[in-house]
């Protein structure tokens, strides 16, 4: 399982928190075993990107850095922004996985929680004076929490959880549509009300799924003189991340999300006729050269190749748009036109091949381009929102055997 794995620290945390931890440390080890793992690094961390402390400007970053394809793991604080952001642009994003839910302190009085630990906050917030991790997390490394706690800029940080605390997520509303697992980390504290964050998650993620472990309870959530009943060990990662691949494999098993590239020769019978069979074979690998080059350019993988027309995936919207662009330029020197049509969607993976709705979706989104005409699906154009790729206005069509109307865009001539 060749998966990309988006882990979002708490928003006060930076990455070099998981190498003072033996648990977390663990989990990480065994996921990058089997998938692309990437801690970010919010902003106010030591090489994290810039923006205001605030929670609006951190769903902004986070919006950013997502990609098609990947699932998102989100703990702690780090959890709400999730959910805001996933609700506003999923980006192609699988899935969502939280854990260890802390809530801002407008939200919980909203709800009327008096004594739920939102304590991914409270926890930084009582060692933040002193700059070091807890004596009750057991064994920690020493060295590597001062580094964690260096690469903090906490003037920052102390900001953002101010803003992050007026954060009201029932005034926001997130609605989000992937798949969702909630890993429920029991809080190892005795005045922490068990099972509140599932219920509050399931609030705001009906469907989600609920597993439970124990691992991130006592490396985020503590306060000065609590009793921490059972300090994280090594084996309590194990179980964490066995979680999570789980989880991953059911939802990567047999589809995937991909970007489909469709493009066929405008007129093909009538040039062919003209040409004569010779000269229409040398045509026609000249054609499939120029094709080829490009996908192998813009790092496409070609599924198909019906003659005169080609069916390729790829794992980024924007490189799928600018191959067709590069194809339909490039055969020009030919005397021919192709029409080529983007889609992005969930296909169904048989070995070499795929099927499904979103791959009929692209092919007939690319019978409606015009002659030399790069059309794409409302998902495409969204997805690659904020590059360079500009596009013309829509049209409303109906695509054969599908239900609904379309929206499709002509890519603007550069």
């Amino acid at each position: 399982m060749a998966e990309r794995l988006l882990v979002l620290p708490p928003i006060w945390a930076s990455p070099e928190i998981v190498d003072a931890l033996p648990a977390p440390a663990r989990a990480v080890r065994i996921l990058r075993d089997r998938t692309e793992v990437e801690i970010f690094r919010w902003p106010g961390v030591r090489g994290g990107p810039s923006s205001d402390p605030t929670w609006q400007a951190f769903v902004e970053v986070l919006s950013r850095a997502l990609r098609p394809g990947c699932h998102v793991l989100a703990l702690g604080t780090a959890v709400s922004i999730a959910l805001i952001t996933l609700s506003r642009i999923s980006a192609g994003t699988r899935s969502l996985v939280a854990s260890d839910w802390a809530l801002p302190d407008v939200t919980l009085e909203r709800l009327g929680i008096g004594n739920f630990a939102a304590a991914s906050a409270a926890g930084y917030r009582a060692r933040s004076p002193g700059r070091r991790m807890p004596a009750t997390l057991g064994k920690v490394d020493e060295q590597a929490a001062d580094v964690a706690q260096e690469a903090l800029d906490h003037s920052y940080v102390d900001n953002l959880l101010t803003s992050w605390d007026s954060l009201d997520l029932l005034a926001e509303s997130p609605d989000v549509t992937l798949p969702c697992l909630y890993v429920e980390a029991p809080l190892e504290f005795d005045d922490y009300p068990e099972g509140e964050a599932t219920q509050l998650f399931l609030r705001f993620v009906p469907g989600a799924e609920v597993r439970r472990t124990k691992l991130w309870s006592v490396i985020q959530n503590f306060r000065p003189g609590a009793n921490v009943t059972e300090p994280a060990n090594p084996q309590a990662g194990e179980e964490f991340a066995a979680v999570i691949l789980e989880f991953l494999e059911r939802i990567s098993a047999g589809t995937r999300l991909l970007t489909v590239l469709f493009t066929d020769i405008v007129d093909s019978t009538v040039h062919a006729l003209e040409m004569g069979d010779q000269r229409w074979a040398r045509m026609l690998a000249d054609h499939h050269a120029i094709v080829r080059r490009q996908l192998k350019a813009h790092g496409g993988h070609e599924v198909d190749n019906a003659g005169d027309g080609f069916l390729a995936t790829f794992e980024s919207p924007a490189r799928a748009v600018r191959c067709a662009a590069a194809i339909v330029e490039g055969v020009q020197a030919l005397g021919i036109e192709v029409r080529a049509g983007v889609h992005t969607g969930e296909c169904e993976v048989m070995g070499e091949k795929v099927g499904g709705v979103a791959v009929h979706a692209g092919a007939r989104i690319a019978a409606s381009a015009g002659p030399s005409e790069v059309l794409v699906s409302r998902s495409v154009r969204d997805l690659v929102a904020g590059s360079d790729l500009q596009f013309e206005s829509g049209r409303t069509v109906t695509l054969k055997g599908l239900p609904g109307d379309w929206q499709l865009y002509p890519l603007a001539a550069a």
